[in-house]
């Protein structure tokens, strides 16, 4: 597989977990004011899904930086996603 393959899967994997974080905050402040216990719980499920988006991101960036030695753009973009990811 070829930097541009795994770059595009990375920031398509950021791209799904910023949707999926986006999309939780707003059922999260719904459930809050509406005081739904049931979409409550729904978000804390799907928190899961979340946090195993990251963990394969964080798995993905580092196979990125062991198997193509990325330098300069490739590097940035390495680093952006990672810490982007850590932040959702």
């Amino acid at each position: 597989m070829n930097t541009k393959v795994q770059r595009d899967s990375l920031n398509q994997s950021g791209y799904e977990m910023l949707i999926l974080c986006k999309s939780q905050l707003e059922k999260a402040k719904e459930a809050f004011f509406n005081q739904d216990g049931d979409l409550a719980e729904e978000v804390m499920h799907t928190e899961n899904h979340v946090n195993a988006l990251d963990l394969k991101i964080e798995k993905d960036c580092f196979r990125f930086l062991a198997l193509y030695n990325p330098v300069a753009k490739d590097l940035r973009f390495i680093i952006t996603i990672l810490k982007i990811s850590s932040e959702l």
